[in-house]
Formats: structure tokens, sequence, C-alpha cells
């Protein structure tokens, strides 16, 4: 039987693919490519309802690149190389405008690279995990910055770190989920990202 694995990376790419390329030389690859800007407005929108608390240009520094990514991580040719010299296989790359635009072409293609079969009946094309709105980030952005999220240091053991961590879990939805009842003034209406 054949697998297909799932993971989105961000600064890890190298490390994960790597330790999974050890196990796995064989696996057939594939990478799924978004737009730069859209890529990266993604990554730090989703830092920020994890509560990272800095503005998007100290995310990525696209001047001195000192910023939490660094420039690299937008050499999207850097990425596929990496995976054509860590495989056996070379890799199938996809675009994700190309999934918004015909879902069941990008489908097809997937299951052609993986020598597989699917049901359509059995495919649900919904969107899951839907990104929560520029009120709610704003409003998590600022309560980050009083709430240290990504400071917490946490043990080496995962029973204890996740024992650690269900506080500040519970605490990041609820300031997400309370922003929807707080009034737009309250908040403020600052950008999240710049449109420049």
């Amino acid at each position: 039987p054949a697998y297909l694995v799932s993971r989105e990376f961000d600064t890890t790419y190298k490390e994960e693919v790597g330790n999974f390329a050890t196990h796995f030389p064989d696996a057939h690859p594939i990478l799924m490519l978004r737009r730069h800007d859209e890529w990266i407005e993604s990554q730090y929108k989703r830092f920020i309802k994890n509560g990272y608390r800095k503005s998007f240009s100290e995310f990525i520094d696209l001047d001195h690149d000192k910023g939490r990514f660094d420039l690299d991580s937008l050499n999207f040719f850097g990425r596929i190389r990496f995976l054509e010299s860590t495989f056996r296989h070379k890799p199938l790359v996809m675009l994700y405008d190309d999934l918004n635009r015909d879902p069941w072409n990008y489908i097809k293609t997937v299951a052609n690279y993986c020598h597989a079969t699917y049901n359509e009946t059995e495919i649900d094309l919904k969107a899951r995990h839907k990104s929560y709105n520029e009120k709610q980030l704003r409003f998590m952005r600022r309560v980050a910055r009083r709430v240290p999220f990504y400071s917490i240091k946490y043990s080496k053991s995962p029973a204890v770190r996740i024992f650690l961590k269900l506080p500040f879990y519970f605490l990041r939805y609820f300031v997400l989920y309370s922003a929807l009842l707080i009034p737009g003034k309250w908040i403020g209406n600052e950008d999240l990202i710049k449109p420049e």
C-alpha cells in the first residue's frame, strides 16, 4: 500500500525533510507552492494566531535579513533543488492557485503521480481551518505584547511540555474568539501588514 503524508513546513523545512528522507529515501515528494506574498502573509498570520507579537517587518526583514524568517525562506527554487538532492525520485511541484482553480484536476494529478485511485463521491472539497479575521489577529497581537506566549520556556519532556502549554493554548483561543465580541474601535485599526 501507499501512504500520503502531508506536512506544512516553514523554517524547519530542510531539517524535517532531511529527517524524513533518511527513513524513506524512496518516497515520491510533492511540493505545493503559493505566491510568495500570499505565503509569507499566511505564515505571519499563523504566527500571530499562536502569540507572536512583533511587526511584519520584524517577522521578515526585507532590508537586512534579520527577521524571524530569513529571506532564503522565499527561495522556492532552493526548496525544489533540495528535494531533488534528498530523495531518489523527482518531486512533483504544484501550485496552490491551480488547486483553487480546478481542484479535481489537482487531485487527479496527485493520484497519477502516486499511482493511486480515488472515488470523487468520498471527497469533500469544503474549506477547513479557515484563517481568523483581521480583527481577531490584531487583538491577539495586542494581547501577545503583554502575554509572552513565545518566550515561555518548556520542559524537554513531551508530557510535561504539553501540560505546561495547555493554559496558553486555552488562553490563545479565548483571546481569538473574544475578539469577535469586542467593538472594533477598542482594538484599533492598525494594519497587520502594511499594504506597501
